[in-house]
Formats: C-alpha cells, sequence, structure tokens
C-alpha cells in the first residue's frame, strides 16, 4: 500500500513540477511524502539556489572560509548513529555571534548569516550525493562544548533546523545535543518548559539531550570523534586541505525553472522578486521575551498550515505567494524586535491592506488568483491570531522566569537571615512587580503574573520566614 501512495505521490510531484523522478523521490522523502509540503519546499530551494548563483557572481571570494574551521565535520562514510543514519556534527564553540538571522539587517548590503547558510548549503548538497543520507537521512550531533554563553544554545538550533528543514531536501532523524556535563536540576526543568525548547519540538525532529557519558546510548564510541571523549580519529585540517579544490566547483548554473502549466490569468514577477527579495526562511536570535518571532515563522511553512492551493500552482507562484506573505509576518516580527511590543490593530490594518493590493497585483482578478487572494487572507488572519497567542506565551514565560529567579535569591536570603520579616518579603514582591511589568502586555498576561507573584512566591515564603524566625527564638532560649 504504501509503494502505490508513494509511487501516486511522485507521479503528482513530477506533474506539478516537471522534475525528474530521482529529484521527486528525495524532496517526498524529505517531507514524509506530503506533497503538499514537497512542492513548497521545492519552490523555497529553487529560490535559494537563484540567491546562492546571484551571490558568488557578484560577491567573490566565496564564504567557505567557515569551513576552514570545525563548525561542521560530515565523515558519513564512518560515523552513524546506532540506527546507521549519517551523523553531521555541529561544534557549537565556533558559532559566531553575528550569526543571529535579524530581519532587521535584511536592506544590507550583505547578511552575514548568509555565508553560514551557503556553506551548511553546500555541505547538505554533497550529503545528498550519498545513498546511505538518500536512504536514512541525516542525525545532528551538536557539540555544545565552549559555546558563546552570550548567545543562546537553542536559539543555535533553532537556526540550523529551520534554514534545513525550509530550504534542503534531507530527511532530518535526530538532533542529538550533547553537553559535557549533567546540568542542574533547575536547568534541566528549564529546558523542559522554556519556548525555546518547546518550539525545536516542532520541527518535529527528536531531540536528544545526553552527556558525554550517555552519548555512547545513541552512538557508537568508534563513531564519536575523540575530542567528544569519543574513539575516532578526525583532523578537520586534512578534510579541509582534501575538500578545499571542490568547494568552487559546485553546479552554480542559474537553476531553469521547470516548464509547468499554470493558469493564464495569473501575473508572474517571481524572476525579480527572487533576486531582489531577503529569503523568508530566516529566524532571529531568540530572548525569552520574544520566541514568539521565529515560532510563527516555522509554523508558517508547517504541513498542518500549508494552503492546499500551493499543491495546484506551479513553483514560480508558490515562491511569489510565499515572499508575500512571509513579507508581512517579517514586517511585523521585525516591529516586535526593534520596539519590544506588537503592532496595534491601527499598524496591523495599514500592512494588511499593502498586501492584499500586492497580491492582486501579482495574481490578477480573475477566478485563480481570486482563489489566491482568498488564500492568503486566510494566512495572515491565522498568523495575527498565532502572533498574538504566541507573544503572549513567551512573554509571560519571561515575566514567570524572572519571578521565579527572585523567589531563588530571597529563599537563600531568608536561610542566611538577611530578610527576616514578612514586611520585608511584601516590599520585595511589590519593587519587583514594578521592575518587570511591561510597558504594554497582552490582556491576561499581566494578571496572570501578579496572581502568580502571590500563589508561588508571597503564600509559600511566610510560612518559611515564620518558621526560620521561630527556630532563632528556639537557639536563643537554649543559649540562656
Amino acid at each position: 500500500m504504501d509503494a502505490n501512495i508513494h509511487a501516486t505521490s511522485i507521479a503528482a510531484f513530477i506533474a506539478q513540477t516537471a522534475a525528474d523522478p530521482d529529484t521527486a523521490q528525495r524532496f517526498l522523502f524529505a517531507t514524509d511524502f506530503d506533497l503538499s509540503s514537497a512542492t513548497v519546499l521545492f519552490a523555497q530551494n529553487w529560490q535559494f539556489k537563484s540567491d546562492v548563483v546571484n551571490f558568488y557572481a557578484a560577491n567573490p571570494p566565496y564564504p567557505f572560509d567557515i569551513l576552514e574551521h570545525p563548525l561542521f565535520e560530515f565523515i558519513p562514510d564512518i560515523a552513524r548513529d546506532v540506527s546507521g543514519v549519517p551523523i553531521l556534527i555541529v561544534n557549537l564553540r565556533y558559532w559566531r555571534t553575528e550569526w543571529e538571522l535579524n530581519s532587521l539587517n535584511s536592506n544590507t548590503v550583505h547578511d552575514p548569516i548568509r555565508d553560514l547558510q551557503w556553506a551548511l548549503y553546500w555541505i547538505l548538497s554533497k550529503a545528498l550525493e550519498l545513498p546511505t543520507v538518500q536512504q536514512h537521512g541525516l542525525t545532528l550531533l551538536s557539540n555544545t562544548d565552549d559555546a558563546n554563553p552570550s548567545v543562546s544554545v537553542d536559539s543555535m538550533h533553532v537556526i540550523l533546523l529551520e534554514f534545513i528543514r525550509n530550504v534542503i531536501p534531507i530527511k532530518l532523524v535526530a538532533l542529538i545535543i550533547c553537553d559535557s556535563a549533567s546540568k542542574s536540576f533547575l536547568s534541566r526543568a528549564w529546558s523542559i518548559v522554556s519556548p525555546q525548547s518547546k518550539f525545536l519540538e516542532s520541527f518535529g525532529v527528536k531531540t536528544i539531550q545526553c552527556t558525554r557519558q550517555s552519548l555512547h546510548t545513541y552512538i557508537d564510541p568508534s563513531n564519536i570523534p575523540t575530542d567528544m571523549g569519543g574513539k575516532l580519529y578526525f583532523r578537520h585540517e586534512d578534510w579541509y586541505q582534501n575538500h578545499l579544490p571542490t568547494f568552487s566547483k559546485l553546479d552554480y548554473t542559474r537553476p531553469v525553472l521547470p516548464k509547468t502549466a499554470h493558469h493564464p490569468s495569473v501575473t508572474l514577477n517571481a524572476a525579480q522578486r527572487t533576486s531582489e527579495a531577503e529569503p523568508s526562511l530566516v529566524t532571529e536570535l531568540f530572548t525569552d521575551a520574544m520566541v514568539a518571532v521565529s515560532t510563527l515563522r516555522r509554523t508558517s511553512t508547517t504541513s498542518a498550515t500549508l494552503p492546499s492551493i500551493l499543491s495546484k500552482v506551479s513553483p514560480e507562484v508558490a515562491a511569489t505567494y510565499l515572499s508575500l506573505v512571509n513579507e508581512y509576518k517579517e514586517t511585523q516580527t521585525s516591529y516586535l524586535s526593534s520596539v519590544g511590543r506588537p503592532m496595534d490593530e491601527f499598524q496591523v490594518s495599514t500592512l494588511r491592506t499593502k498586501t492584499l493590493n500586492q497580491a492582486k497585483t501579482e495574481f490578477g482578478t480573475e477566478l485563480h488568483g481570486l482563489d489566491l487572494l482568498d488564500s492568503i487572507k486566510d494566512d495572515l488572519s491565522r498568523f495575527d491570531k498565532d502572533f498574538a497567542k504566541s507573544y503572549s506565551e513567551s512573554l509571560y514565560y519571561s515575566l514567570m522566569n524572572q519571578v521565579l529567579d527572585a523567589k531563588k535569591r530571597w529563599e537563600a536570603r531568608i536561610s542566611s537571615r538577611t530578610m527576616t520579616t514578612e514586611g520585608e518579603l511584601n516590599d520585595q514582591c511589590t519593587d519587583l512587580l514594578a521592575e518587570i511589568k511591561p510597558e504594554t502586555a497582552p490582556k491576561g498576561v499581566w494578571e496572570s503574573v501578579v496572581s502568580a507573584v502571590d500563589e508561588l512566591v508571597r503564600k509559600p515564603l511566610i510560612p518559611f520566614i515564620v518558621e526560620e524566625r521561630e527556630k532563632d527564638k528556639v537557639k536563643g532560649k537554649g543559649k540562656v
């Protein structure tokens, strides 16, 4: 049955994209044979290829100096996980702070994050030439040793996963995050509930956190490099020198879009748009208060929310459609990043009108163009709703994290007798709320935080103060 379903999906993909059977198989395998997701991935992959061509034609030298350092280590003929899936190792100590994918930089001459993307694109393009990767997919092994503490490790992972899942037709099987030492209970607890970790789960990639001691559960020591406590001897310098002659030998010929049938009522200028627009497949550096920015970028391209109409149009139209929708989202998320709060209703309404007018220009006003326009309206409405929800949740997480940190400090002060009265605690709670209160907050968020301070901090700590005070009284009587 599966074989018949897969054959039908391949035939449908070829009919829509004019791709060859191997390409169809690759894109469908990467998306678990979800036809709609596969065709969108095909369009976005084509768009990125076009940008690669533009960059290599206009901005030599090539960005492969990134690969001179072992940020990525790929030795598929040797390194496999216990299931036989090839491993791409990512050493986060070489992550650069400028790789933030901040949409505010989208109008600059060159965004530093693009160097990372092109280098990763080169690595994974080579990986896709291997039968083992085509058959089994790829596991990412993230080595967090000496990662820059000023950059969230989860943010690094999101930037990598989002780019791969949205641009590269490769099946990601698992993300193994290896820490050199065990985390504290508090760190492990926060990693379970943090918005960043929750967002990683949305990729549909199995995420495993382990220490070096437990890494062998997932990868045999013979497949783990010696610098991670394994037995595999690997010199990145040798790998770099061996591959250096091939770095400039990728096929940089501008990809030709397949000649697919499309409705004449649709006005196309996707070729110009592709070369001018920044890719929508970007994620900003996480902060606790703005995790909604990245969450909404990802949810906009999951198979659950992809409009079915994109599986019925040519890749040019799909790319144009996605560019319009994501430009709308990028404008809102960029505003959130720079101002620290979402747009107001008037600003959103103005942006919405502008986007819909652009859509009318792109797709025309005949029947098929109106279908695309209705679909875009639905996408924008869903985004606005999800944006408000995700921003509320992430802001609440951020505020509660500060509340719990304060509670921990106050517990230590009570134990050390530098806070001894209920009045002092009440004053501290009042000062904390005044300090962390945002200028604006969605309805219900701030009220929930105020209630949590009372229920989770004030009420539990008052008995603690009384208990410690009684202990001191007993000790005082004993001395007498």
